[in-house]
C-alpha cells in the first residue's frame, strides 16, 4: 500500500535512490501492476460506489472526482498536509503548467505537487483518468519513472505529489531521436504536435525544449510529456499491461516504409518544382 512521505527526513529507502528510479525498461506487465498498486486504494473505493454514474448527480465532474480523491487519502492514510510541503526540498521560483516543483539535492528528487486537472482539456477531458496519468507515463517512459508519494489539497482542489530523479547533466535530442524512440514504442506523428495510436497520443516532446533530454548516461528521458486519452485510462492501462508495448522488431517493418514514403515524398518535391 502507498505510503505517505515524510518531508524533511531521507526517504531513499522507500522512493530509491536516482539509480534505482532511472531503472531499465522493464517487461511491461509488471511494471503497470506495480504502478497500479499505488492507486489500488483508490479503485476499489471507486468499486465499492453504487452501481450507475455517480458522477450523473454532481454539477462538476472535476469537483466530485477531486473531492472524492481527497477523502479516500485520508481514510488511507495518505494524505499530505500542505504545511509540510516546505520540507520536499527548495521550491523553483517559477511553477511549470500543472506543478509546483520542490527540488531535493540530497535526495537526488524533484517533487512535483500536480494539479491534475490543469491539463485535462489537453487529454482526455474525463476527470477519473487523472488517477492514471503517472501509471502510463511510467509504461511507456520508464527511464523517467514517476513515484506517487501521496495526495494533498490546495483551494478546496486535489493535489497529487510525485516524485521522479533529479536529472543532473543532459543534453538536448534531436527531432530524429525522439521520433525514432517514439516509434520504436508504436507512436507515429499524428501532425506537428502529437505522436500516437488508436489508445493515445502525447505531446510536448518537441527538441525546442528541456522536457526530453539525455541523462550523462546517455538515456533518453520523457520528462513530463502531455499523454492524451483516446478511450477510458482504465481500458488503455489494460491493454498496455496484456499486450505490453511494441518492440523495435515490431516497428522494423513500419520504419523502412516510413523511411521509403519518405524518400518517395522528397523525390516527388525535387521534381515538381
Amino acid at each position: 500500500m502507498l505510503q505517505n512521505a515524510e518531508p524533511g527526513r531521507n526517504n531513499n529507502e522507500r522512493l530509491g535512490t536516482p539509480d534505482n528510479l532511472f531503472h531499465k525498461v522493464t517487461e511491461t506487465r509488471g511494471q503497470g501492476d506495480c504502478d497500479r498498486g499505488s492507486i489500488r486504494v483508490f479503485e476499489e473505493k471507486l468499486a465499492s460506489q453504487p452501481h450507475g454514474d455517480w458522477l450523473s448527480g454532481e454539477r462538476d465532474a472535476q469537483e466530485a472526482v477531486s473531492r472524492f480523491i481527497i477523502e479516500t487519502a485520508k481514510e488511507a492514510g495518505l494524505f499530505i498536509e500542505h504545511s509540510r510541503w516546505t520540507a520536499f526540498g527548495e521550491r523553483k521560483r517559477l511553477p511549470s503548467g500543472e506543478s509546483i516543483i520542490y527540488e531535493n539535492s540530497a535526495q537526488g528528487i524533484v517533487y512535483k505537487v500536480r494539479d491534475p486537472f490543469a491539463k485535462l482539456h489537453l487529454k482526455s477531458g474525463r476527470s477519473l483518468d487523472v488517477l492514471y496519468d503517472h501509471v502510463i507515463h511510467n509504461l511507456l517512459f520508464p527511464n523517467a519513472a514517476y513515484r506517487l508519494i501521496g495526495i494533498s489539497e490546495l483551494s478546496g482542489g486535489v493535489r497529487m505529489i510525485l516524485a521522479q530523479p533529479f536529472v543532473y547533466t543532459y543534453a538536448i535530442p534531436t527531432k530524429k531521436q525522439i521520433e525514432e524512440y517514439l516509434m520504436s514504442i508504436g507512436l507515429q506523428a499524428e501532425d506537428h504536435y502529437y505522436y500516437g495510436n488508436e489508445w493515445l497520443a502525447v505531446t510536448d516532446v518537441s527538441d525546442s525544449s528541456d522536457n526530453v533530454v539525455f541523462d550523462n548516461n546517455g538515456k533518453l528521458l520523457f520528462i513530463d510529456p502531455i499523454i492524451k486519452f483516446k478511450k477510458p485510462a482504465v481500458e488503455v492501462i489494460e491493454h498496455y499491461i496484456k499486450y505490453g508495448l511494441p518492440t523495435v522488431e515490431d516497428n522494423k517493418e513500419y520504419g523502412l516504409l516510413s523511411r521509403l514514403l519518405h524518400f518517395v515524398q522528397r523525390i516527388y518535391k525535387i521534381f515538381s518544382i
